[in-house]
């Protein structure tokens, strides 16, 4: 939907979607990265689609198509490092007989020369005659001897043999627009149009692709074909009207956006092409736009046109404003330049709007508390350090009431300077949050989402009691919503209220199955120590897929991942079922090694969480010629970080890495993979120093920022160096728990233990580690409140807190904490 979006500012919004949660496993990162890189694709932004794909190849050892079109992105831009490090990852899992680079390399220069390609498209296509790779080079080869015949062929069976690829589908069209094969290419678009997998979104990526590969006359030729459909969907009038003003045809294009409108008057979207066209022509022009969209759009939508186009309308006419008569009018304009702001990124636009209302004495009383305090929260997100200070002055003052369009233009705001701050500030923005959030659920307009938001920020400030009365609300609302039955079940799980659980636990058991529902199901099975009738549903979870599909290698994985963290949290909470659970999450892993040869990391990882070091290198050696260099180093750190290793498994360890770095010296993952091992051998200054290293090449690393920062953080002389790494990480990812639990940490050294405590809570409220209550122990010992911090520690040990994964540093307070423990209990 974001990308079928005409105004400026989907590509920020659909980056939004980047970010899982890190309680998501690799299924999902998979299936989510391959999405949007597809999304990315149809909007060339290739910029997008490297980030994914390279997510993707990161994970999955054995992914060839990612790599392909990496290694073709790398041809494009002329990227030589790029190029050799996807050249070399294509030739690892092909191996000496694959022809990928080659075809890409013939397909990048246009199959020159001639002689060699030609053999190259006859090896290949007798081995592998059902790759379109090699019929799309014979069709070019084929089209350069002007060979019509054989290039139709060729590109049809290309074309046929990947139906949904743009590539393809792009260079048919492409070509017989070219070549003037006028009956060919309107054919061609008509089988596009009709066929269901083509959406109206890739269908005009393809049809842009293919003109602009054709030449100048091609755009015209192919609108006039596409005029039913142009007819038909305003969508893709306004469309072919951008394509037309990107050639300088302002009046055509400007006749399409009329189409547009005349026949659906309410299109806010092709308004706002018309009257962006409009400026191009002159003042005339865009006064009868704004006249006639005043009349048909309704006044919120119409003052969304102004506000959208209003800066790229005054470069060609600077004296033009919206019409703006009334207060009320002022009002609407400044809500929607806040709303275009907000969906283009750039909130800071918005200031200005707000702050001549703020500053105007003739405005009503309550339009000067709206702005002030409408600007105080997009200060809070976006201003400076004094400046976010001031505005949050403003926020603990209170405010008015507000209506629910107002709420939902603050939340917004509101949310960006969440993820950015920490202790009394947060929860001065939380407070406020809240409070708009419970003026929106009292309006009968409002949605589930709404108590949802407002169940979480209930939670984030330690109020569970409303925040179950907010669960149970949305129950009420939707009892057969099985996220918000997940949700609840979480809730009462982490209470210890199982009796109050296990009726919604039956609901997720009995319905088919999703991998949020079963992870909140089996938890309460793993915890009531039921491990039998966890492992029955995860079975069921698996065998709703399709037999023998992508999907059943994809659940067996996802499995995997959820019967790995109960099996952590079962042998923290020491339950005699979690040996069970344990074997079935190797098992789930083993039967997705052979799509997925990468899975040997997690499961590495959780045979040495259980002492089984030698049984996890075992693991990784019998897959170790399906990883790359890079996952194969990753596997064995991930077996280290048990702490149960041994000189011999760090030194295996460490010549992988070697050895990788020999062929790729500059890649980070291999140094951050170095660096974790030097500080799980207690060799800080030489993992420090790797750290630095990565930053001088990535300063926004947030690996290496937050790795450094922990490093650094029992040292009071590097308290301050080391709180500028955490508070730089906070702010490029947000207020995440792990991140406030190392700014905590170094709080703690630098002796300041109420910023500690509240960092630490913050933190808590987000996700209850182990090591998350031992370091709020450690502060309250500091704050000389030994029985808070007995109690806490005792909190600690019960959620399963493992010394070895203590900095050493703490150790000498962890055996304090311990002996008063002990003491406690005698």
């Amino acid at each position: 939907v974001w990308a079928d979006d005409l105004q400026p500012g989907r590509e920020k919004r659909i980056a939004r979607l980047e970010n899982l949660p890190q309680t998501a496993g690799d299924a999902e990162r998979n299936r989510l990265a391959a999405g949007l890189a597809e999304v990315y694709a149809i909007l060339r932004d290739d910029a997008g689609q490297k980030r994914m794909l390279t997510d993707l190849a990161s994970r999955n050892a054995g992914d060839l198509a990612s790599r392909e079109i990496l290694y073709s992105l790398a041809l494009k831009e002329g990227d030589t490092a790029a190029r050799a490090r996807w050249r070399e990852e294509l030739r690892r899992i092909e191996g000496q007989g694959g022809r990928t680079v080659a075809l890409l390399d013939a397909l990048h220069t246009a199959g020159s020369p001639a002689g060699d390609a030609a053999e190259l498209v006859r090896v290949a296509l007798a081995e592998t005659p059902d790759d379109p790779e090699g019929h799309l080079l014979a069709a070019r080869l084929a089209e350069r001897r002007a060979d019509a015949a054989a290039a139709t062929q060729q590109y049809e069976l290309a074309a046929d043999l990947d139906p949904a690829a743009l590539k393809y589908q792009e260079a048919r069209l492409g070509y017989y627009l070219r070549t003037g094969r006028d009956e060919d290419a309107r054919r061609t678009l008509a089988r596009l149009e009709a066929d269901p997998r083509v959406h109206s979104l890739r269908f005009r990526a393809i049809v842009e692709g293919a003109v602009a590969s054709a030449g100048p006359q091609a755009l015209g030729k192919g609108l006039s074909w596409l005029q039913p459909q142009l007819k038909r969907e305003p969508r893709s009038a306004v469309w072919a009207g951008r394509l037309l003003e990107a050639r300088g045809k302002v009046a055509d294009a400007l006749a399409l956006y009329r189409q547009a409108t005349d026949s659906q008057p309410t299109f806010a979207d092709g308004w706002s092409a018309r009257l962006l066209a409009s400026a191009r022509l002159g003042d005339g022009e865009v006064n009868e736009t704004i006249r006639l969209a005043a009349k048909a759009l309704e006044r919120k939508a119409f003052f969304a046109v102004c506000a959208e186009c209003g800066a790229a309308v005054r470069a060609k006419v600077p004296m033009w404003g919206p019409p703006v008569t009334t207060p009320r009018d002022r009002r609407a304009y400044a809500e929607a330049c806040i709303a275009a702001c907000e969906a283009r990124g750039r909130l800071e636009d918005a200031i200005p709007v707000l702050s001549t209302i703020a500053d105007d004495r003739d405005a009503p009383p309550e339009d000067m508390a709206w702005a002030k305090r409408t600007m105080a929260a997009l200060t809070a997100a976006i201003g400076t350090a004094e400046q976010k200070r001031d505005a949050l002055s403003v926020l603990r003052e209170g405010g008015t009431a507000v209506s629910i369009d107002d709420a939902r233009s603050r939340l917004r705001a509101l949310t960006v300077a969440f993820k950015t701050t920490a202790g009394d500030d947060r929860r001065v923005i939380v407070r406020e949050m809240i409070g708009l959030l419970s003026s929106v659920v009292r309006d009968p307009g409002a949605t589930s989402n709404d108590w949802f938001q407002l169940a979480q920020l209930y939670r984030v400030a330690g109020d569970r009691v409303a925040a179950r009365r907010c669960l149970q609300e949305l129950l009420k609302r939707e009892p057969s919503n099985l996220f918000y039955v997940a949700v609840a079940v979480d809730d009462l799980v982490s209470e210890q209220k199982f009796d109050e659980a296990e009726p919604l636990v039956k609901l997720l058991s009995e319905a088919v199955p999703d991998a949020r529902g079963v992870a909140s199901a089996i938890r309460f099975y793993a915890l009531t120590n039921q491990p039998r009738a966890a492992l029955d549903l995860v079975d069921r979870f698996v065998r709703v897929a399709d037999a023998g599909t992508a999907d059943g290698i994809g659940r067996q994985r996802q499995a995997a991942e959820l019967l790995d963290q109960i099996t952590r949290v079962a042998a923290a909470k020491g339950l005699s079922g979690y040996k069970v659970l344990l074997d079935a999450a190797c098992e789930r892993y083993r039967a997705s090694l052979k799509a997925y040869p990468e899975a040997v990391t997690p499961m590495a990882a959780l045979l040495a969480f259980d002492g089984q070091v030698e049984a996890a290198f075992a693991e990784i050696q019998k897959q170790k010629t399906r990883l790359s260099p890079t996952a194969l180093a990753t596997a064995g750190v991930a077996a280290l970080r048990s702490g149960h290793g041994s000189a011999r498994q760090f030194q295996t360890v460490r010549g992988w890495i070697d050895e990788a770095l020999a062929t790729s010296p500059d890649s980070v993952p291999l140094k951050l993979n170095l660096g974790e091992l030097h500080a799980l051998r207690q060799d800080f200054a030489s993992a420090e120093q790797v750290y630095r290293e990565v930053l001088k090449a990535e300063p926004k690393n947030l690996v290496a920022l937050n790795n450094l920062a922990w490093i650094l953080a029992p040292q009071p002389e590097s308290a301050e160096q080391a709180l500028k790494f955490a508070d730089r990480a906070i702010e490029l990812s947000g207020a995440t728990g792990e991140l406030l639990d190392t700014r905590a940490r170094i709080l703690i050294s630098a002796g300041r233990f109420d910023r500690a405590v509240a960092d630490l809570n913050d933190a808590i409220n987000q996700s209850q580690t182990p090591l998350r209550y031992f370091h709020l122990a450690v502060a309250q010992l500091k704050m000389s409140k030994q029985e808070e911090a007995v109690k806490t520690f005792k909190e600690a040990r019960a959620r399963g807190l493992d010394p070895k994964i203590i900095h050493p540093c703490d150790l000498p307070t962890y055996k304090v904490l311990a002996t008063q423990a002990e003491r406690a209990v005698q």
